[in-house]
Protein backbone atom coordinates (compact mmCIF):
# COMPACT_ATOMS: atom_id res chain seq x y z
CA UNK A 1 0.00 0.00 0.00
CA UNK A 2 0.86 3.70 -0.78
CA UNK A 3 2.92 5.03 2.33
CA UNK A 4 1.31 8.02 4.10
CA UNK A 5 2.87 11.80 3.70
CA UNK A 6 4.59 12.87 6.45
CA UNK A 7 3.00 16.03 8.46
CA UNK A 8 4.59 18.62 9.96
CA UNK A 9 7.86 18.06 9.01
CA UNK A 10 9.75 19.53 5.60
CA UNK A 11 11.78 16.95 3.57
CA UNK A 12 14.96 17.16 3.42
CA UNK A 13 16.84 18.28 0.73
CA UNK A 14 18.30 15.36 -1.47
CA UNK A 15 22.50 15.85 -0.52
CA UNK A 16 24.33 13.50 -2.92
CA UNK A 17 26.92 11.32 -1.59
CA UNK A 18 30.46 13.02 -1.59
CA UNK A 19 32.59 10.31 -3.97
CA UNK A 20 35.59 8.59 -2.49
CA UNK A 21 39.09 10.20 -3.79
CA UNK A 22 41.10 7.94 -5.51
CA UNK A 23 43.93 9.19 -4.14
CA UNK A 24 42.44 7.99 -0.89
CA UNK A 25 41.73 4.58 -2.27
CA UNK A 26 45.59 4.44 -3.54
CA UNK A 27 46.57 5.28 0.16
CA UNK A 28 44.91 2.14 1.45
CA UNK A 29 46.36 0.11 -0.60
CA UNK A 30 49.07 1.22 0.40
CA UNK A 31 48.70 1.33 3.69
CA UNK A 32 47.53 -2.27 3.59
CA UNK A 33 50.88 -4.03 1.58
CA UNK A 34 52.92 -2.15 3.52
CA UNK A 35 51.33 -2.43 7.45
CA UNK A 36 49.39 -5.83 6.16
CA UNK A 37 48.84 -6.56 10.16
CA UNK A 38 46.39 -3.68 10.23
CA UNK A 39 43.82 -4.83 7.24
CA UNK A 40 40.45 -5.83 8.42
CA UNK A 41 40.14 -9.87 9.11
CA UNK A 42 37.95 -10.35 6.41
CA UNK A 43 39.84 -9.46 3.97
CA UNK A 44 42.72 -11.35 4.30
CA UNK A 45 40.56 -14.70 3.47
CA UNK A 46 39.96 -13.10 0.21
CA UNK A 47 43.07 -11.72 -0.60
CA UNK A 48 44.53 -15.05 0.07
CA UNK A 49 41.68 -16.48 -2.26
CA UNK A 50 42.85 -14.35 -5.02
CA UNK A 51 46.11 -15.33 -4.83
CA UNK A 52 45.90 -19.15 -5.13
CA UNK A 53 43.52 -18.77 -7.57
CA UNK A 54 45.88 -16.95 -9.94
CA UNK A 55 49.02 -19.06 -8.84
CA UNK A 56 46.96 -22.40 -9.40
CA UNK A 57 46.23 -20.96 -13.33
CA UNK A 58 49.25 -20.02 -13.95
CA UNK A 59 51.00 -23.19 -13.17
CA UNK A 60 47.89 -25.24 -15.11
CA UNK A 61 48.35 -22.93 -17.99
CA UNK A 62 52.31 -23.30 -18.07
CA UNK A 63 51.70 -27.44 -17.61
CA UNK A 64 49.19 -27.60 -20.75
CA UNK A 65 51.80 -25.75 -23.27
CA UNK A 66 49.41 -22.35 -22.82
CA UNK A 67 52.45 -19.66 -23.81
CA UNK A 68 50.53 -16.37 -22.20
CA UNK A 69 50.05 -18.13 -18.43
CA UNK A 70 49.43 -15.19 -17.36
CA UNK A 71 46.32 -14.44 -19.74
CA UNK A 72 44.68 -17.69 -17.20
CA UNK A 73 46.28 -15.67 -14.02
CA UNK A 74 44.69 -12.41 -14.83
CA UNK A 75 41.04 -14.47 -15.94
CA UNK A 76 40.93 -16.06 -12.14
CA UNK A 77 42.01 -12.71 -10.55
CA UNK A 78 39.23 -11.12 -12.71
CA UNK A 79 36.34 -13.43 -11.93
CA UNK A 80 37.11 -13.02 -7.97
CA UNK A 81 36.39 -9.31 -8.38
CA UNK A 82 32.86 -10.58 -8.04
CA UNK A 83 33.46 -10.61 -4.75
CA UNK A 84 31.33 -13.34 -3.46
CA UNK A 85 31.10 -16.96 -4.11
CA UNK A 86 27.33 -16.69 -5.54
CA UNK A 87 28.54 -13.64 -7.95
CA UNK A 88 31.60 -15.39 -9.58
CA UNK A 89 29.88 -17.98 -11.51
CA UNK A 90 27.66 -15.14 -13.67
CA UNK A 91 30.92 -13.21 -13.97
CA UNK A 92 32.59 -16.17 -15.40
CA UNK A 93 29.91 -16.82 -17.88
CA UNK A 94 30.02 -13.01 -18.99
CA UNK A 95 33.82 -13.58 -19.46
CA UNK A 96 33.69 -16.22 -21.26
CA UNK A 97 30.84 -15.17 -23.59
CA UNK A 98 32.75 -11.71 -23.89
CA UNK A 99 36.31 -13.22 -24.76
CA UNK A 100 34.36 -15.93 -27.65
CA UNK A 101 33.25 -13.28 -29.44
CA UNK A 102 36.29 -10.63 -28.92
CA UNK A 103 38.74 -13.80 -30.64
CA UNK A 104 36.41 -13.98 -33.30
CA UNK A 105 37.02 -10.34 -34.10
CA UNK A 106 40.64 -10.18 -33.67
CA UNK A 107 41.60 -13.55 -35.64
CA UNK A 108 39.66 -11.91 -38.81
CA UNK A 109 41.66 -8.46 -38.11
CA UNK A 110 44.88 -10.88 -37.92
CA UNK A 111 43.90 -12.81 -40.90
CA UNK A 112 43.11 -9.45 -43.17
CA UNK A 113 46.37 -8.39 -42.65
CA UNK A 114 46.10 -4.32 -41.98
CA UNK A 115 48.82 -2.04 -42.23
CA UNK A 116 50.38 -0.73 -38.28
CA UNK A 117 48.80 2.11 -38.51
CA UNK A 118 45.23 1.02 -39.29
CA UNK A 119 46.26 -1.38 -36.25
CA UNK A 120 46.90 0.83 -34.15
CA UNK A 121 43.52 3.44 -34.74
CA UNK A 122 41.89 -0.03 -34.10
CA UNK A 123 43.55 -0.31 -30.93
CA UNK A 124 42.48 3.15 -29.89
CA UNK A 125 38.94 2.43 -30.97
CA UNK A 126 38.69 -0.84 -29.33
CA UNK A 127 40.13 0.29 -26.17
CA UNK A 128 37.88 3.33 -25.87
CA UNK A 129 35.35 0.95 -26.67
CA UNK A 130 36.37 -1.33 -23.61
CA UNK A 131 36.17 1.69 -21.60
CA UNK A 132 32.63 2.98 -22.38
CA UNK A 133 31.21 -0.51 -22.18
CA UNK A 134 32.47 -2.80 -19.34
CA UNK A 135 30.64 -0.36 -16.87
CA UNK A 136 27.49 -1.60 -18.72
CA UNK A 137 28.24 -5.08 -18.92
CA UNK A 138 31.26 -7.32 -17.75
CA UNK A 139 30.72 -9.32 -21.76
CA UNK A 140 30.40 -5.97 -23.39
CA UNK A 141 33.93 -4.69 -22.06
CA UNK A 142 35.34 -8.17 -22.81
CA UNK A 143 34.27 -8.06 -26.29
CA UNK A 144 36.27 -4.95 -26.74
CA UNK A 145 38.80 -5.83 -24.63
CA UNK A 146 40.07 -9.05 -25.64
CA UNK A 147 40.54 -8.13 -29.39
CA UNK A 148 43.03 -5.86 -27.89
CA UNK A 149 44.98 -7.79 -25.87
CA UNK A 150 45.43 -10.00 -29.32
CA UNK A 151 46.29 -7.13 -31.42
CA UNK A 152 49.12 -6.13 -29.15
CA UNK A 153 50.76 -9.40 -28.99
CA UNK A 154 50.39 -10.08 -32.68
CA UNK A 155 52.43 -7.06 -32.99
CA UNK A 156 54.72 -8.18 -30.33
CA UNK A 157 55.25 -11.86 -32.14
CA UNK A 158 54.83 -13.42 -35.23
CA UNK A 159 52.18 -16.07 -33.91
CA UNK A 160 49.25 -17.73 -36.11
CA UNK A 161 46.74 -15.68 -35.04
CA UNK A 162 44.88 -18.81 -35.08
CA UNK A 163 47.17 -20.20 -32.53
CA UNK A 164 46.90 -16.89 -30.65
CA UNK A 165 43.03 -16.59 -30.52
CA UNK A 166 42.67 -20.39 -28.96
CA UNK A 167 45.82 -19.59 -26.56
CA UNK A 168 43.26 -17.00 -25.53
CA UNK A 169 40.33 -19.30 -25.03
CA UNK A 170 41.58 -22.14 -23.26
CA UNK A 171 43.35 -19.53 -21.18
CA UNK A 172 40.64 -17.27 -20.38
CA UNK A 173 38.26 -20.75 -19.90
CA UNK A 174 40.45 -22.24 -17.70
CA UNK A 175 41.26 -19.43 -15.05
CA UNK A 176 37.93 -18.87 -14.58
CA UNK A 177 37.10 -22.55 -14.05
CA UNK A 178 39.53 -22.52 -11.70
CA UNK A 179 38.67 -19.38 -10.04
CA UNK A 180 34.83 -20.73 -9.47
CA UNK A 181 36.18 -23.99 -8.12
CA UNK A 182 38.53 -22.13 -5.62
CA UNK A 183 35.38 -19.33 -4.10
CA UNK A 184 33.26 -22.53 -4.10
CA UNK A 185 36.10 -24.16 -2.26
CA UNK A 186 37.56 -21.87 -0.05
CA UNK A 187 34.32 -19.56 0.99
CA UNK A 188 35.02 -16.71 3.03
CA UNK A 189 33.09 -17.30 6.20
CA UNK A 190 35.15 -13.64 7.24
CA UNK A 191 32.39 -11.98 6.18
CA UNK A 192 29.89 -12.73 8.86
CA UNK A 193 32.67 -11.06 11.18
CA UNK A 194 31.95 -7.97 8.95
CA UNK A 195 28.19 -8.05 9.67
CA UNK A 196 28.26 -8.87 13.19
CA UNK A 197 30.72 -5.77 13.41
CA UNK A 198 28.65 -3.87 11.00
CA UNK A 199 25.65 -4.54 13.23
CA UNK A 200 27.61 -3.53 16.87
CA UNK A 201 28.43 -0.37 14.93
CA UNK A 202 24.61 0.87 13.70
CA UNK A 203 23.61 -1.15 17.50
CA UNK A 204 26.26 1.83 19.26
CA UNK A 205 25.06 5.05 17.03
CA UNK A 206 21.57 4.14 17.68
CA UNK A 207 22.13 4.10 21.37
CA UNK A 208 24.13 7.24 21.32
CA UNK A 209 23.00 10.78 22.43
CA UNK A 210 23.13 13.20 20.78
CA UNK A 211 22.44 11.03 17.67
CA UNK A 212 24.72 11.30 14.46
CA UNK A 213 22.69 10.93 11.54
CA UNK A 214 25.57 11.13 8.84
CA UNK A 215 27.41 8.24 10.83
CA UNK A 216 24.30 6.55 11.44
CA UNK A 217 23.42 6.66 7.61
CA UNK A 218 26.98 5.43 6.63
CA UNK A 219 27.18 2.40 8.87
CA UNK A 220 23.19 1.48 7.75
CA UNK A 221 25.43 1.45 4.21
CA UNK A 222 28.11 -0.58 5.23
CA UNK A 223 26.02 -3.40 7.17
CA UNK A 224 23.27 -4.11 4.31
CA UNK A 225 26.31 -4.06 1.76
CA UNK A 226 28.31 -6.55 4.23
CA UNK A 227 24.93 -8.54 4.82
CA UNK A 228 24.81 -8.55 0.98
CA UNK A 229 27.97 -9.88 0.00
CA UNK A 230 27.62 -12.37 2.87
CA UNK A 231 24.49 -13.73 1.68
CA UNK A 232 26.51 -15.13 -1.28
CA UNK A 233 29.71 -16.72 0.46
CA UNK A 234 27.30 -19.24 3.83
CA UNK A 235 24.12 -20.39 3.92
CA UNK A 236 21.39 -18.20 4.78
CA UNK A 237 20.77 -19.51 8.13
CA UNK A 238 23.65 -18.61 9.33
CA UNK A 239 22.94 -14.83 8.62
CA UNK A 240 21.63 -12.70 11.38
CA UNK A 241 18.99 -11.32 9.13
CA UNK A 242 15.93 -10.69 11.56
CA UNK A 243 18.28 -8.93 13.60
CA UNK A 244 19.47 -6.97 11.00
CA UNK A 245 15.89 -6.12 9.95
CA UNK A 246 14.92 -5.24 13.32
CA UNK A 247 17.83 -3.10 13.96
CA UNK A 248 17.78 -1.35 10.85
CA UNK A 249 13.94 -0.74 11.26
CA UNK A 250 15.00 0.68 14.40
CA UNK A 251 17.72 3.06 13.06
CA UNK A 252 15.67 4.24 10.22
CA UNK A 253 12.53 5.39 12.91
CA UNK A 254 15.30 7.11 14.71
CA UNK A 255 16.78 9.01 11.75
CA UNK A 256 12.95 9.96 10.52
CA UNK A 257 12.55 11.40 13.70
CA UNK A 258 15.33 13.57 13.88
CA UNK A 259 14.62 17.22 12.62
CA UNK A 260 15.98 17.98 9.21
CA UNK A 261 19.09 20.57 9.07
CA UNK A 262 18.71 23.81 7.51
Amino acid sequence: RPFAEPHGRESAPAVPPTPVSRWWIIRDVLRAALLPHRVKSWLMPYAARVVLAALLAGVAAGLLGIEQTYWAAVSAVSILQATSTAGSVPRMLQRVCGTVLGVLVAVAVLHAGPPVWVLVVLLAVLQWGAEMTVTVNYAFGLLFATPVALLVSALGTASDPGVLGWNRFWATLLGAAIAVAVAWALPNRAWLSRVQAALTRVRRLSESRPLQPARLRSALVELHEAHDVAAGEVRPSELPTEELLELSHRAYALLDATPARR
